[in-house]
């Protein structure tokens, strides 16, 4: 009978709309997510991991199936009616829940099995070169340790919440639940899943693992260590924390279906009984009869209808235990995000709760489509639920009338999601003594509400259009997928753009900057498509039930009206003008502001000039520019020279300039030239010389550029011109000689269908340097002060514009950005130097510690490695940038959340403006004065040595212990994101990844200081400017290593050669043998040290030979008590040999704790057990 049952069942899964719209919704998610991009080209396409992690992603999108399948067939039979019947048969209560609960399972299972044929037909049509080895096994692994239990407990959770509640308003909050679970996992766990989760550390515990019902953190960090080739081979492994998380999970999953199991009860519920209510017994006054005349038309039913369905719609939805659960998870889902997304940030930095950065994170509208699609097919079809559906219809209400009662009760469901945010965002200021700016809250009513009410008329049509609640709510989230997703799904047209605004970033100099002036247009872009849906769900409204569609449709003319048939036309017309005018003026920004067409156009540039590549050209040694910069208007005019030399050993009688894309408009003479075979479409132009150009012979190059940045063009934070915080990085823009191979393609499979090989990594011609003199005159509206490379020579007002002459007072690289805005300055000098703060006023607190860090890193220096070549070092205050700062020869460009914004009151934790700060002045030696030559490595002789720089700054500050608990941070770091690039690591010495020489560089560098000694290190740094500058050659890294070799010892070489030039990571740790107190009153500490060492220099991990020296620190107190004040009571450095060593060390105080490694500078993959507690 079970089995007649379960087959039944399964074939009223099998027979739904639902069931087959979600399977062909999966084979079309695996086939799309097959064609993303996991890695570097050295990873396959279908690596075992890469399957792994798919399905991993795809396990989300169970959440949504199993409450749309749930909420359709678990509630059946309330829906129907059939209850009593059902609960009359000699069927048992243990029958019914297996059956329903297996079928339930296996349907959702074989839905999400369905992405296995589209990952298959997707990795079938890849260039073979490209894929691995493919076994059902990697697909079937996967299937079962992710997909199988995240459907079960998905399941259980929407199975258990349907059997009680009897409710689907409840099963979708279970549904958010789940996201919520998920979510909640994610933030704490540092997924890398999350935007800006890279940079973050944890505190080491596994909760966050275990936290996650879906079990992707947990994979994340059980893979982080894996090399690629491992993710080439691998199966994933059922164990460690990932087991742990499965077994917690699966329990849930048991547990919950037992307490469902005992809680339901196989019958139909009854209803309480409601204590009746005492009469009073009172004369009545006899009305006589009298028929009252109903005007349906008049404006006083009308009102009165309104406001009793309103009253009906607003009461079904929050008169309702399921809706406050939702708004508990709402908060708490928030809270949570706006601790990690607007309060913390990378190395455990702390904001400041500023109105603008809370906002900023509260103003996403996708965490609210989901309520929305949700109730919107609730309150859609109430009345057919209730089995009201046809008395409704038969009234004279207007279906406009009832169309607009269900939406004005979805956008007081929107009003109430933003308030509750608002609210949010004030309870979070006032615990944390900020202060409050009411109007930035008030605009999230603006900036958030309106486009989720657009979307909720998207819904609404939808659901009206389907005439299926359950059909609807799988098309309407494949429907807002689409749009919200389309850029990604290559949908660039700006007509699609319905309900969406571009990402809104708030600085406090500059408030919501960039698109402050086009949002307007955007909202408006996105009205006029909202009418169109609103007018013909209006239409279409009557009879949804019961009229079949086609009549329905017949008589959508009829309806509306000619008006509302006018209103539809003009609203057409708006929205094609709108979306044009919008395209027009992104247009103007050039061929770049079109992401699809400027690859297209990247691809056809390498294709017809790749070939020239070689072509010799005049370098450039001296620039001048007049930049005038309009901030209101987001553009500017360069009007620029330069001066060339021929420094080949051959005559040049052709030259060959480009303009970049990101330019509007420009124009290029050359005195004594004529031009030839100008490309307009790629912006290329030739001149053929009268005179050609002799080795060391010059000529000059005269060019103007006008330039729109305004809000209609993607925003570039490296090229941004803004109200106030303007900043272009302007060498990328002015004229380049010959062929720029940074408008290549990069991605693999781009270039591969293009038909290109891969890149190749261009190498300056010859290893001279080519320094410029640079002098500008840059004007900017009145009250805003420029600043730029170079010492400022005058400043003066003319109208309503500031002018700012700036000239160096020596030959720098060809970097020269620019910022404006109105700055206020702290000026300070010290050791010859001017050191100067520009900052938005009322950003003060952090000045102090910026100018120390200025003056720290500067002096270092010049007194270790050669004196600092300007007059003046500024630091400027930007609303925005990429990183947290950059540097350009004199001036560091500072973001101000980072920077200005941060909160380290905390003394325990390292300073991050502090570190930022040296870091980024360090470069005015390591980037400035000795600039590498441009090959493999070459950052170690840049970023590396600025890292190594900060961290001697921060030691000489703040103490070794400082050191310790920063390197600590950087050592998890490193290992977290080794591998997130899914390519073999490289050496230090040949590495263009940025975790090699910036979290790994400043560990390896620190590392050989301690080995070598700070004056031998500092030796080594002079000497590599005395010799690697002009008019010396660019150092490359092995002038690095043979300078470290000339000042160590013998014995310290291959201690060299491993940090620079392989891939080493050690495995340390101590053992108590014994610690006893000697006759003399001295101790006696026995150790057995450990120290393993893998190469991992060919992409898999091979034993390596021991043979290195170590530091042992003994301390006088716990680890538990150490502070940055705390100091070894005994230091010494052992030479292992072996990976098993003893070691005895004598103190004069009774030791409490040893640390191996105490400087934390030793890539360890296990620090774990590098410090032993005695006491």
């Amino acid at each position: 009978m079970l089995n007649q049952l379960l087959k039944f069942e399964l074939k009223y899964h099998f027979r739904q709309l639902t069931f087959i719209a979600s399977v062909l919704i999966f084979i079309v998610l695996g086939w799309i997510m097959s064609k993303g991009n996991f890695g570097s080209e050295e990873l396959h396409k279908n690596a075992p991991y890469v399957i792994n992690y798919i399905i991993c992603l795809l396990s989300l999108f169970v959440i949504f199936v199993s409450m749309v399948v749930g909420a359709n067939v678990l509630l059946r039979d309330q829906a129907s009616g059939m209850e009593s019947l059902l609960f009359a048969t000699p069927l048992k209560k243990i029958g019914w829940f297996a059956v329903r609960l297996v079928g339930f399972i296996l349907a959702v299972f074989l839905i999400f099995t369905m992405a296995v044929p589209g990952m298959m037909v997707c990795f079938a049509g890849v260039d073979p070169a490209r894929l691995g080895t493919a076994s059902m096994l990697a697909y079937l692994q996967p299937l079962l340790a992710f997909g199988l239990p995240n459907v079960i407990f998905c399941c259980s959770i929407v199975f258990a919440t349907a059997l009680l509640s009897r409710s689907a308003k409840m099963v979708y909050a279970a549904g958010v639940l789940l996201f919520i679970l998920y979510l909640t996992g994610s933030i704490l766990g540092n997924s890398p899943m999350l935007a800006g989760s890279a940079m973050k550390t944890n505190d080491g515990s596994l909760l966050p693992y275990l936290l996650d019902p879906f079990g992707i953190n947990a994979f994340f960090l059980e893979t982080r260590n894996w090399t690629v080739i491992d993710r080439n081979q691998r199966l994933f492994p059922v164990s460690g924390v990932f087991a742990l998380n499965r077994i917690l999970w699966i329990g849930v999953s048991i547990l919950l279906l037992l307490l469902s199991y005992r809680r339901f009860r196989f019958s139909i519920a009854e209803v309480r009984a409601k204590k009746p209510k005492q009469l009073r017994h009172e004369e009545v006054a006899v009305v006589a009869y009298h028929p009252v005349t109903v005007q349906a038309n008049s404006s006083q039913y009308l009102r009165q209808a309104f406001g009793a369905q309103c009253r009906l719609e607003l009461a079904s939805v929050f008169r309702h235990l399921g809706f406050l659960f939702m708004m508990v998870l709402w908060v708490f889902m928030y809270l949570i995000d706006l601790k990690e997304g607007a309060l913390e940030g990378p190395y455990g930095m702390k904001f400041h709760a500023i109105t603008g950065y809370i906002v900023e994170n509260l103003i996403s509208v996708r965490p609210g489509l989901l309520l929305l699609l949700f109730y919107g097919a609730e309150i859609i079809y109430r009345e057919r639920a209730v089995k009201v559906e046809g008395l409704v219809f038969s009234t004279p209400v207007p279906s406009l009338l009832l169309w607009g009662a269900k939406t004005a009760t979805l956008l007081m469901l929107v009003l109430l999601l933003t308030s509750v945010n608002i609210l949010m965002g004030i309870c979070v200021q006032l615990v944390l003594g900020e202060p409050i700016e009411w109007s930035l809250y008030a605009i999230l009513y603006y900036y958030s509400a309106l486009p989720l009410f657009f979307f909720t008329i998207l819904i609404v049509f939808v659901q009206t259009l389907t005439g299926n609640k359950f059909a609807g709510l799988l098309v309407s989230g494949v429907v807002i997928g689409i749009i919200v997703f389309a850029r990604n799904l290559g949908i660039d047209n700006q007509l699609t753009g319905y309900a969406l605004l571009p990402e809104m970033k708030y600085s406090p100099m500059n408030g919501w900057g960039h698109y402050t002036h086009v949002i307007n247009w955007y909202l408006l872009l996105g009205s006029f498509p909202a009418i169109i849906l609103a007018l013909l769900t209006a239409a279409i409204w009557r009879g949804t039930g019961s009229v079949p569609f086609r009549k329905r449709l017949q008589t959508v003319p009829k309806i509306l009206g000619r008006k509302g048939l006018v209103v539809i036309v003009l609203a057409l017309a708006g929205w094609i003008a709108t979306g044009s005018y919008i395209q027009m003026r992104t247009n103007r920004g050039g061929i770049a502001a079109d992401r699809k067409a400027y690859n297209n156009w990247k691809i056809l540039y390498e294709k017809k000039y790749g070939a020239e590549r070689k072509m010799q050209q005049p370098y450039v040694i001296a620039v001048k520019t007049k930049v005038d910069l309009y901030p209101e208007l987001g553009t500017y005019a360069v009007d620029g020279e330069y001066v060339i030399r021929n420094e080949s050993a051959s005559t040049i009688s052709l030259l060959w300039l480009g303009i970049s894309p990101e330019v509007t408009s420009a124009s290029i003479k050359v005195p004594g030239a004529s031009p030839v075979q100008p490309d307009e479409q790629f912006r290329q132009y030739r001149f053929k010389l009268a005179s050609p150009l002799k080795p060391g012979d010059t000529c000059r190059v005269l060019f103007t550029m006008q330039v729109d940045r305004s809000g209609f063009l993607p925003f570039n934070t490296e090229h941004a011109v803004v109200n106030n915080g303007s900043y272009v990085e302007l060498e990328k823009y002015l004229p380049y000689f010959g062929y720029n191979n940074r408008l290549e393609v990069f991605a693999y499979d781009v270039r591969a269908k293009a038909g290109l090989g891969p890149t190749q990594n261009e190498t300056p011609a010859d290893s001279n340097y080519h320094f410029v003199d640079y002098e500008s005159i840059l004007s900017t509206e009145a009250g805003q002060t420029a600043i730029t490379v170079g010492s400022l020579v005058k400043q003066w007002q003319e109208g309503q514009r500031s002018y700012f002459h700036y000239k160096t007072e020596r030959s720098i690289p060809f970097m020269f950005a620019f910022s404006s805005a109105k700055y206020s300055m702290m000026l300070s000098k010290e050791n010859g130097i001017a050191y100067a703060v520009y900052y938005h006023a009322g950003m003060e607190e952090n000045l102090p510690v910026l100018m120390q860090a200025l003056k720290d890193a500067g002096n270092y220096g010049s007194m270790n490695f050669a004196p600092y070549p300007h007059n003046v070092l500024s630091l400027v205050e930007l609303p925005h940038y990429p990183g947290a700062a950059t540097a350009y020869p004199g001036v560091v460009f500072s973001k101000d959340k980072f920077n200005f914004a941060s909160d380290f009151r905390d003394s325990t934790k390292a300073n991050q403006v502090y570190m930022i700060t040296a870091h980024e002045t360090a470069h005015q030696w390591w980037a400035d004065i000795m600039l590498p030559y441009l090959g493999p490595g070459c950052q170690m002789l840049t970023e590396s040595l600025a890292k190594y720089t900060e961290i001697v700054a921060l030691e000489k500050r703040y103490g070794r212990m400082q050191v310790r608990n920063y390197l600590d941070t950087d050592q998890e770091l490193y290992f977290k994101m080794r591998n997130e690039g899914n390519e073999k690591e490289l050496p230090l010495s040949t590495s263009d990844q940025g975790v090699v020489y910036y979290q790994k560089g400043g560990l390896t560098l620190f590392a050989i200081k301690e080995a070598i000694g700070e004056e031998q290190m500092n030796k080594v740094l002079a000497t590599m400017i005395s010799k690697y500058t002009p008019p010396g050659r660019a150092a490359i890294p092995q002038d690095f290593i043979r300078e470290l070799k000339s000042v160590a010892d013998s014995s310290k070489h291959a201690f060299i050669d491993d940090l620079l030039t392989r891939v080493i990571v050690y495995d340390a740790a101590l053992k108590l043998v014994s610690c006893n107190k000697l006759p003399n009153g001295q101790y006696e500490l026995k150790l057995d040290a450990t120290l393993l060492k893998k190469d991992y220099t060919s992409g898999k991990p091979e034993s390596a030979l021991v043979n290195d020296d170590v530091s042992i620190a003994v301390f006088d107190q716990p680890e538990s008590a150490w502070n940055n004040q705390t100091k070894p009571v005994h230091t010494q450095r052992f030479h292992f040999s072996a990976s098993q060593n003893q070691v005895k060390i004598v103190l004069d105080k009774n030791p409490a704790a040893v640390a191996i490694d105490p400087m934390n500078c030793m890539i360890d993959e296990n620090r774990d057990n590098n410090v032993l507690v005695l006491q």
